[in-house]
């Protein structure tokens, strides 16, 4: 929950355009994105000045489209919150980034789980010493993989994201 709510207030419907000139994003909640179909939604985010980061977890484009394909989804299925759930469970946190899955079901390292957290979500911080974004090194705990790479910046801590790995396992 720790992360939905950061990412999208826990809407499945929530979206975000991004505008370059100048540099800004415009989040959007309570619209109709879960009444859209896959390939809808990926078709607005081929134009991130329509729509980029979507859902409960911010998909961006690239995700989405890689989720579709290796979990051989069917592009006219809804975009609904059942859909984006099966993305983030058998997607995100098994193939993309399997040190989540590792710590919640088996033996992996926390510490290796919330460092591919903030691989995925630039609203996650990584510790003091990781190398971030860009070949860069965090200065700080909480120092987001990819802040200053245009709009991100973090802002869960890396003990938050620990205590909420550890409630969920």
């Amino acid at each position: 929950d720790l992360l939905g709510c950061v990412e999208s207030k826990n809407d499945y419907t929530a979206y975000n355009q991004i505008f370059h000139s100048p540099e800004r994003s415009v989040a959007h909640y309570d619209t109709n994105l879960t009444s859209m179909t896959l390939q809808q939604v990926m078709d607005a985010q081929a134009n991130p000045g329509v729509m980029f980061a979507t859902g409960r977890f911010q998909l961006i484009p690239a995700t989405l489209q890689a989720a579709v394909h290796q979990l051989h989804l069917d592009s006219t299925a809804l975009y609904d919150s059942s859909m984006q759930d099966r993305i983030f469970n058998d997607y995100l946190i098994k193939i993309k980034r399997p040190e989540f899955i590792n710590y919640l079901e088996g033996d992996g390292n926390v510490e290796d789980a919330i460092y591919a957290w903030a691989k995925e979500f630039a609203s996650a911080g990584v510790r003091k010493g990781k190398q971030i974004s860009k070949g860069r090194i965090s200065a700080n705990d909480g120092h987001g993989y990819y802040d200053g790479d245009g709009l991100n910046k973090a802002s869960l801590l890396p003990d938050d994201m620990v205590r909420a790995l550890e409630e969920s396992k």
